[in-house]
């Protein structure tokens, strides 16, 4: 008996030591977590004030810092951005953002349409959709990844609060990260876009799109990590990106591809090399004639041009590896001068 004794007083004195130790790490955690929450929120009141400083302004309304204990993240219940200077400005609805604890560079966010945007050269536009989620990963390295989905994105025009609705997409996404031939320097993106739809008053008339985009950008990773502008940089240094896809396909089979380097000087003329694929060019000039009637004689008689030098299978024309040349704005075709690009700034 003075042995079980024994062994039950043991038993306490570790049952003891571990709820012990367990109070003071979720008192470790709690602390912890509660410091971490009033340095994100002192940060993000601080980079507000910088803004402000600068002529900007950024209001996050209700700004919590919630997640505890095993996540972190902002949330609030309205967004407003202005840039006077630039003609900029946003605003919309609840925001919220999360990370792990154990992965803090792993950030996911999330908006709550409808938001009103504004920019110079545009009719004010309000943005909707039914889901809108972000994922970006940072390291003590800088920038590794970020990710943007939408759902269900439509467009419409903001006349002082009388919505004109001008298109929808099913789907919407956006990727960028390191290029993985030039981590340090390099970026790559990818930009696709799924059922795009002009509103044409549901006459029917006009089909939806869809189009998919990826290019490595010469020095796009170092402009990010340094904080660089990226129009100041184009006048000064130039720049250069290889387009690895361009894919824009009609619902009735057409399909134009685009890949190639291209490059723009510091005074902003367009210069490169592109390879043109086409999937039956009718179905593709009488999407453009539908968005744009007035073009549809002119888009026939290139219809009828194209189809000249096309391959025929299976009863659609198809035109492969065509190459244009654009040498210091001017689009060259074989030997001739089919366009020209006017300079970009």
């Amino acid at each position: 008996m003075e042995q079980s004794g024994s062994i039950s007083s043991g038993s306490k004195r570790k049952l003891s030591a571990f709820v012990a130790f367990m109070v003071l790490l979720v008192a470790a955690l709690s602390a912890g977590w509660f410091w971490a929450a009033g340095k994100l929120d002192e940060t993000l009141t601080g980079f507000s004030g910088q803004l402000e400083k600068a002529g900007k302004t950024l209001k996050c309304d209700n700004q919590q810092v919630n997640g505890y204990p095993f996540r972190i993240g902002v949330f609030c219940d309205k967004v407003d951005f202005n840039d006077p200077s630039a003609g900029v400005s946003v605003s919309g609805l609840g925001f919220r953002s999360a990370a792990q604890l154990y992965r803090p560079g792993h950030v996911v966010a999330e908006l709550d349409g409808p938001y009103q945007v504004s920019v110079p050269g545009f009719a004010p536009l309000s943005l909707d959709w039914s889901n809108l989620k972000s994922s970006s990963k940072l390291d003590t390295g800088g920038f590794q990844r970020l990710s943007l989905v939408a759902d269900e994105l439509t467009i419409a025009a903001n006349d002082f609060g009388q919505l004109d609705l001008l298109g929808s997409l099913s789907q919407l996404q956006f990727h960028a990260r390191p290029d993985p031939k030039a981590e340090d320097t390099d970026l790559d993106v990818a930009f696709s876009g799924e059922k795009w739809k002009i509103n044409d008053g549901g006459a029917g008339l006009i089909e939806p799109v869809s189009f998919n985009f990826q290019a490595q950008i010469a020095n796009g990773l170092k402009m990010i990590r340094e904080g660089e502008d990226l129009i100041w940089t184009l006048q000064h240094n130039g720049g250069k990106a290889m387009l690895s896809d361009f894919t824009f396909s009609t619902q009735g089979g057409g399909s134009l591809k685009i890949s190639g380097p291209l490059e723009v000087s510091d005074s902003g003329i367009v210069s490169g090399e592109l390879v043109f694929n086409i999937d039956d060019p009718k179905s593709l000039m009488n999407y453009a004639g539908s968005v744009f009637p007035p073009a549809a004689a002119a888009l026939s008689d290139i219809v009828h041009y194209l189809d000249a030098v096309a391959e025929k299978t299976d009863g659609k024309a198809r035109i492969k590896d065509l190459k244009v040349v654009i040498k210091d704005g001017k689009v060259i075709l074989g030997f001739i001068e089919i366009a020209n690009i006017p300079r970009l700034f």
